[in-house]
């Protein structure tokens, strides 16, 4: 992962160019849920989600990267 925006609304995942990660999983993520998961380009994935305290943005953030690994 080369860089992470999160904000009270949501935010974005920037992957390299060549992340180690299946592609599957962000690919179902997007299906599940298409009104939370977009895909903005080859390498961003941007999530909506209302997470007004940091500690809620934290707690998001490390439940998606889990289903990373």
């Amino acid at each position: 992962i080369k860089k992470i925006i999160a904000g009270p609304k949501g935010g974005r995942i920037e992957f390299n160019e060549k992340p180690h990660l299946n592609p599957a999983v962000v690919i179902q993520l997007i299906q599940e849920n298409p009104a939370r998961y977009q895909l903005e380009g080859a390498t961003r994935l941007r999530f909506s989600v209302d997470q007004p305290t940091p500690e809620l943005r934290i707690k998001n953030l490390e439940a998606l990267l889990k289903k990373f690994t």
